[in-house]
C-alpha cells in the first residue's frame, strides 16, 4: 500500500483505514496495477464498521459431505471442485455461496470437475440456501511461511 509492501494479509484492512492508504497495488490478469483508494472510502468503512471489504478467493474443493444432505443424496463426491450454478461459471468459494442464496428451495445444476471430467449435477438447494458440504480449508491452496517467535 502507498508503494509499501505488506507482509500480512489480514494487515491490509487495518493499514487502509488506520494509515489511510492513498493506493494499492494489486497484481490484475498477471500485471501490476495501482488502485486509488477513494477519499470517501474510508469514512464509509468506519461508519459500517466492517473490515470485510477484501478477502481471500479460493476454488471451492469438497472436503467432507455430511450423509442426508442435498449434496450426498445427489452423488457429489470428496474432492470434486465446483465451478459453477446453472449456467454461471462461478470458481470461487465465495462466489458459490453468495450466488447460492438466490435458490433456496429451488433445483440447481451444480457444475464441477471431478478427476478430469467436467460434470453438472442436479442439487436441490435447502431452505436455508446450502446444499450440504464442508468445502476444503484454506490452508490446502495458500502457501505458508513459517514465523519463530521468541518469547
Amino acid at each position: 500500500m502507498d508503494h509499501k509492501p505488506v507482509e500480512e494479509f489480514l494487515d491490509i484492512p487495518k493499514n487502509i483505514i488506520l494509515n489511510e492508504a492513498k493506493t494499492v497495488d494489486v497484481i490484475r490478469d498477471g500485471k501490476p496495477v495501482e488502485v486509488n483508494v477513494p477519499k470517501e472510502f474510508i469514512g464509509k468503512l468506519i461508519k459500517t464498521k466492517s473490515a470485510d471489504f477484501i478477502s481471500v478467493g479460493f476454488p471451492f474443493e469438497i472436503e467432507a459431505i455430511p450423509s442426508g444432505t442435498p449434496a450426498s443424496k445427489a452423488g457429489l463426491k470428496v474432492n470434486d471442485r465446483i465451478i459453477g450454478l446453472n449456467d454461471t461459471l462461478l470458481p470461487l468459494f465465495d462466489q458459490f455461496r453468495h450466488t447460492l442464496q438466490n435458490y433456496k428451495d429451488k433445483q440447481v445444476l451444480i457444475m464441477l470437475i471431478r478427476a478430469k471430467d467436467t460434470l453438472r449435477i442436479p442439487v436441490r438447494v435447502s431452505h436455508q440456501g446450502f446444499i450440504g458440504v464442508h468445502p476444503a480449508d484454506l490452508i490446502n491452496f495458500l502457501p505458508l511461511k513459517i514465523r519463530a517467535i521468541l518469547c
